[in-house]
């Protein structure tokens, strides 16, 4: 039991896409609305993306940019909660967070994207 848990443990950091797909069916089944299904993927997948642009990264160059990524997502929440407090006044921090690993899914995910290709041709 604990082979068949390494191993699902293992495919969804090695191919998140594959488990984005695949929560979007179930979830869009259970709740039948699209664009709700596909928002609760992306946020239940942007972890596992992240974890595997990690990796990927440290694979193929050899860098650890696990303080980057940090930095990177405060800045990005920084850059949101000042702009929330500019345009509406009031800063809703659960939607700066929400706006924030958004925006980080989008990132890594054309991050992944990018990395598997460019792993086809360096290794």
């Amino acid at each position: 039991m604990m082979d068949f848990a390494a191993g699902a443990a293992a495919t969804a950091v090695t191919v998140p896409p594959l488990v984005f797909v695949f929560l979007f069916i179930t979830v869009n089944k259970l709740i039948g609305k699209p664009g709700r299904s596909l928002r609760l993927s992306a946020d239940m997948t942007a972890l596992l993306f992240m974890i595997s642009v990690y990796f990927m990264i440290e694979l193929l160059w050899g860098v650890g940019t696990g303080w980057f990524m940090l930095i990177g997502f405060l800045t990005v929440a920084s850059l949101l909660t000042i702009l929330q407090w500019y345009v509406i006044e009031e800063v809703r921090m659960w939607k700066v967070l929400k706006q924030t690993w958004r925006f980080h899914f989008l990132v890594y995910a054309c991050m992944y994207t990018v990395l598997a290709f460019a792993g086809l041709f360096i290794i």
